[in-house]
């Protein structure tokens, strides 16, 4: 009987071993998106750290000539923010390095174009990549 008990006590630990890391387990090629931006060398990347939020890190080296942040913008489908309200400053040529938290999916926006605008104009845009 002794046996029986220890048997099934290993079977329900092991089942139970099975199934956490069968439903905890993140691909890591979702776990981050890169976007590279030729024209202003730079690079976006998305990194999800939770279910709804990602960190969203980048600095751009050129393309950029005005110091007010508030004529550049990201546009991503229909929706679009200023770097001023990401607090991402410009520092021409470029920016200064940035990082900012944001409710999203990273996963979601691979192959989803994204541009930077200057004064509504398109300077440089490019698709989401599974990062490196």
């Amino acid at each position: 009987m002794a046996l029986k008990s220890t048997i099934f006590t290993f079977l329900v630990t092991l089942s139970l071993l099975v199934v956490y890391r069968t439903y905890s387990y993140v691909s890591p090629l979702a776990y981050a998106v890169l976007a590279k931006f030729e024209k202003l060398e730079g690079k976006i990347k998305i990194t999800q750290i939770d279910k709804r939020k990602v960190r969203v890190t980048g600095q751009f080296k050129k393309g950029f000539s005005d110091v007010n942040p508030d004529n550049y913008k990201f546009l991503l489908g229909h929706e679009s923010e200023t770097f001023t309200e990401q607090g991402i400053k410009t520092k021409p040529p470029g920016t200064e390095p940035f990082t900012f938290i944001a409710s999203g999916n990273a996963p979601a926006l691979i192959g989803k174009t994204i541009s930077i605008t200057y004064k509504n104009a398109a300077i440089d845009r490019t698709t989401f990549m599974v990062s490196e």
